[in-house]
Order: C-alpha cells, then sequence, then structure tokens
C-alpha cells in the first residue's frame, strides 16, 4: 500500500483535505459477534480513508480480512456516450457525494447527508413499545431517519425504508413510525454521483442515487449469517436518459491480514469472488498466523456478470487510469482492449472469458491462482460486477450481496476456502428464506420489524443431548431440518412429512455446540443444541 500513501499526500492534497473532513463525520462502525467493520458517507467500506483497514474478523481480534470496497457504475447514455463513476483509494478525488441528487447543495444539506445512520434492532423494539410513553427519548439516528427527502429542493420523497404504524405513508416516529431493516444492527447512508465532477474516474457520472445499507446479526453461535455482513445497493436513475448496458460492480482489496501474501479467485456456480492467504502462514504482527481465512464476496440476488482482477501497478493489467478501463474490467477486459482468457494470468491466452480464475483452488486440475506456478501471491484486487441491464428515468435496481468470513480449526489455507464454499451455500438459503425489500419502502405495522420474534419456537428435549434428541414442532406438517456445526458446516440432515415431532440420534456428533434449523412454508426456525 506504500504507492497509494504517496499519492494520497502528493496529489490533490487540500481538496482531499476539505472531503476527508466531511466524510470522516459520516462514518459509523458495524459491529455483530463475529464482524466489526466501517462505512462512509460516500459509500467507502472497510477502511478510515487514511491507510488502515476496518474490517475486523473475527470483531475484537485486532485482525482485518479486506482493506477497502466500493462501487463501480457504467453504462451507455441515449447518444453512445460511456458515463463512469468508480471509487477505490481516493488518490485524486472522488466520484461519491453524500446525499441525493438535489438543486441546492447547502448546509443544511450537509448536515443531514454528510453521515450514516445507525440504529439497532433494541432501539428499535424499545420504540415499538415506549413511544408513546412519559419520559421516552428517541434515539437521534431513529428520530432522524431520512426517509424522505425534501421534494422542493429536487429531492426524492421516499428514500430509506420505514414502517408505517398509523398508515398515512409519513414517516413520523412520535407516531410510532420506525425504520425498517433486517439484522440487529443498520447502517443507512445515501450519495450521489452528480454533485460534482468524477474525479476519480474523469468519467462522465451516470446521474443516479445509490441508497446503501449494511446489517449484521448478533450471536454467540458463530453461525455463518453471524460472520456475514450484509449489504444493499439500491441504485436509482435520477437523470433524464435511459442508462443501457449497465453494470454495477463491487471492487474489493481482499487483504487477508498481511496484504502481500494473498490470491483471488471466483465462483460462478455460487455467484461470487474470493480471497485467500497464498500459503498456510500469514506473517507479520497483523497476519492471522496458521491456518488462514478466506473471505468471500456473493452476490445474493443477482448473477455474476464477470470478474477481475488487477495487479498493484500501471501495466495493461493493473490499476485502471481511464473511464473506458473501469467499464472494461466490469465487462471481462483488460485495459488494452483484449478480453480475459482462460489460463495462465488470463491475459495470454486464446478462449475468452468473463471470469478470472474461476476453478476450484483445492482441485489442482482447475484453473485457478493456486495452479499457475508463475503468479506468486501478491497485494490483489479483485471486483465482480452484474449487468448488463437498463435503468430509464426514475427506475431502480438492487444489488444484495454477503461479505463472508470464514477460518478454519483444521487443516491449511485452502481448507478455509473449503468452509467459506460451504458457508457460502448457507447463506444463499438464509437469505432466500429472509425478508428484504427494494419495491415497496413503506410496510404497514402488520409487517414487523422482526419477523422471527414472533414466530412460534422449537423445542429440543433433552437439551444437552447425549445419544438422541426430540424436536418438537411449533405446528404439525412438512419440515426439512439440517444441523449445523458452529463453521456453517452440514452435519445432520433429515425430511419428515406430517409430524408434530421427530426423535434423531445425536451419537455421531462430536460433543459441542450446534444449530437445528428447520424449514417449514417458506419459515426458518433455529434453536442451539448442547451435545453432551
Amino acid at each position: 500500500k506504500n504507492y497509494i500513501l504517496a499519492l494520497l499526500c502528493l496529489t490533490g492534497l487540500s481538496f482531499l483535505n476539505a472531503q476527508s473532513a466531511n466524510d470522516l463525520k459520516g462514518k459509523n462502525t458495524l459491529d455483530g459477534n463475529d464482524i466489526g467493520t466501517r462505512i462512509h458517507s460516500c459509500g467507502d467500506i472497510g477502511w478510515d480513508l487514511i491507510g488502515s483497514p476496518y474490517f475486523e474478523a473475527p470483531f475484537g481480534s485486532g485482525r482485518s480480512a479486506l482493506f477497502a470496497s466500493n462501487l463501480w457504475l457504467g453504462a451507455m447514455d441515449a447518444s453512445g456516450q460511456l458515463r463512469i463513476s468508480a471509487q477505490t483509494y481516493r488518490q485524486s478525488g472522488i466520484d461519491y457525494w453524500p446525499g441525493p441528487v438535489a438543486t441546492v447543495y447547502d448546509s443544511i444539506y450537509h448536515a443531514r447527508y454528510d453521515r450514516v445512520y445507525k440504529v439497532t434492532r433494541t432501539e428499535a423494539q424499545t420504540h415499538v413499545a415506549q413511544w408513546n410513553q412519559a419520559g421516552y427519548i428517541t434515539p437521534a439516528d431513529l428520530a432522524d431517519w431520512p426517509a424522505h427527502g425534501d421534494t422542493t429542493n429536487g429531492e426524492p420523497w421516499l428514500m430509506a425504508p420505514f414502517v408505517d404504524v398509523d398508515g398515512d405513508q409519513i414517516y413520523q416516529p412520535g407516531n410510532g413510525d420506525y425504520p425498517w431493516f433486517s439484522g440487529d444492527q443498520v447502517l443507512y447512508t445515501v450519495y450521489n454521483d452528480l454533485h460534482y465532477p468524477n474525479f476519480e474516474t474523469q468519467g462522465q457520472p451516470l446521474g443516479v442515487d445509490i441508497h446503501t445499507t449494511a446489517h449484521v446479526f448478533s450471536s454467540p453461535l458463530g453461525s455463518p449469517e453471524y460472520q456475514t455482513m450484509f449489504l444493499q445497493h439500491r441504485i436509482v436513475n435520477r437523470g433524464t436518459q435511459t442508462l443501457a448496458d449497465m453494470y454495477a460492480g463491487q471492487w474489493t482489496d481482499i487483504d487477508i491480514g498481511f496484504f502481500r501474501d494473498d490470491y483471488v479467485g471466483c465462483d460462478t456456480n455460487r455467484n461470487a469472488y474470493f480471497g485467500y492467504n497464498g500459503d498456510d502462514l500469514d506473517e507479520g504482527n497483523v497476519g492471522y498466523g496458521n491456518r488462514p481465512p478466506a473471505m468471500g464476496v456473493k452476490f445474493l440476488n443477482q448473477k455474476m456478470a464477470s470478474f477481475a482482477y488487477y495487479n498493484n501497478d500501471f501495466t495493461d493489467f493493473g490499476n485502471p487510469d481511464s473511464a473506458i478501463d473501469y467499464y472494461g474490467y466490469m465487462r471481462g477486459y483488460w485495459k488494452n482492449g483484449n478480453p480475459f482468457t482462460i489460463g495462465g494470468k488470463g491475459n495470454r491466452g486464446f478462449n475468452p472469458t468473463r471470469y478470472l480464475f474461476s476453478g476450484d483452488p483445492l482441485d489442482t486440475a482447475q484453473w485457478s491462482m493456486e495452479t499457475v506456478s508463475h503468479q506468486p501471491p501478491a497485494d490483489m484486487r479483485g471486483m465482480g460486477s452484474v449487468g448488463p441491464f437498463s435503468l430509464a428515468p426514475g427506475e431502480h435496481i438492487c444489488v444484495d450481496m454477503g461479505f463472508i468470513f470464514a477460518q478454519t480449526d483444521t487443516g491449511n489455507h485452502l481448507h478455509s476456502v473449503e468452509l467459506l464454499q460451504q458457508r457460502m451455500d448457507v447463506i444463499q438459503t438464509f437469505y432466500d428464506n429472509s425478508p428484504h425489500i427494494c419495491d415497496n419502502l413503506i410496510l404497514s405495522q402488520a409487517q414487523s420489524i422482526n419477523p422471527q420474534a414472533s414466530l412460534p419456537k422449537l423445542l429440543l428435549a433433552p437439551n444437552p443431548a447425549r445419544d438422541m434428541t426430540t424436536i418438537v414442532f411449533p405446528q404439525f406438517g412438512n419440515y426439512d431440518i439440517t444441523v449445523y456445526d458452529l463453521h456453517g458446516k452440514v452435519c445432520l440432515k433429515y425430511v419428515v412429512s406430517g409430524k408434530e415431532k421427530m426423535t434423531f440420534s445425536t451419537r455421531d456428533l462430536t460433543p459441542g455446540t450446534y444449530m437445528v434449523s428447520t424449514q417449514h412454508k417458506g419459515q426458518t426456525l433455529s434453536k442451539k443444541l448442547i451435545k453432551m
């Protein structure tokens, strides 16, 4: 990262200082039991905007699995002109600006939008129970939740989603309304690419608002969803032209502890890309030591269109230099205009591909950095994209993803990749059975902020169990049952039909803690199981 810090000191210093001062006020910490990260008001994820990472995993360990991440966007307008907005390390400025597209960007506007709103489930539940009681004080971010923009200033009316308790279609926490979100903590920020020219890409802006939310779950169990940050970008075309051949890419500098010994790859079957240590030891004071983890970014509601990596240099296979470079990486092209190709480092072959290093690193017969002899571990960047799609004026699209952490207790660095693959499958199932919001930003009172809170509970007896235990279902019916260990590995699976309870053997389970999960008519219920 040395050359990056040098550029921060040498290029656009006064401009960067002014923007960084504002943006640093727009950050907040998202910390679950096992993930802690930082998000800024212009969409930057995982670093302090100066030179230090902040994606702590496990939370409290002092180790980081990611250095920085942000959104790339590219499209063609009605006249065939390329539109590009993207951010990486802010060496020459930024392309995104706090707040939605507006008419006037004054001090009142900046005070409201140059910030990241944070609400916890505990705060929301307390508000639901006490909003009309004497002495109750509404938390500041819940009270100020930016559900509506100032339409007299050209801002959109609907922005951050909320539960409308009194049914008047207006966010009024004084009447019991509260933010809608999933998870135990949520961060929300909105930013645009039209306030100023694009300083990083030097491209023409798309004219979009980006509403970014991130949430985590808190639990002592260490299950996959508790070592995942869930991220959503809702991208809205605020311009007057249709954006065609549009791509959205999540650029990520995955640094597994020590940043100079990593590999990257992608998994087309799982719509994901990932980074992992290039050997069994992650060195240095910031390294993970033995059995280093793997870190993945999985698209949950869109098909991954391309995966690019590039070197930390300024060759044809390095850092993007111009607007067309950013667009090319999102579409499977190197800076010299040549397509990605299968084999080697992806730039000397004859068979085009959009997915670099798409083989499984655990299989030496497949194409991965692990099997390319002249590809030493290094400081890698990766970027997965979705698209192409088209956005007419006023239309929007949501891109949901999970940032998933996995570290094995046994084996080597590739066993962490194997565990990551298992966790990706669990997270997709978890996502598919969880509530989401994109099109309808106002929910009725009946749509609870915590759907799981009012669900009936599973019963397990005996628990702790030695040789067997019985699941008592909340109602008679058909159930899919899965037993996971603390790393998300599937240990047992059952399918039962027309029953209200089932007894199964725990004799083959290693003593420890497990999660029993059942699915019935789209609802997922879970219960902790202790094996003696």
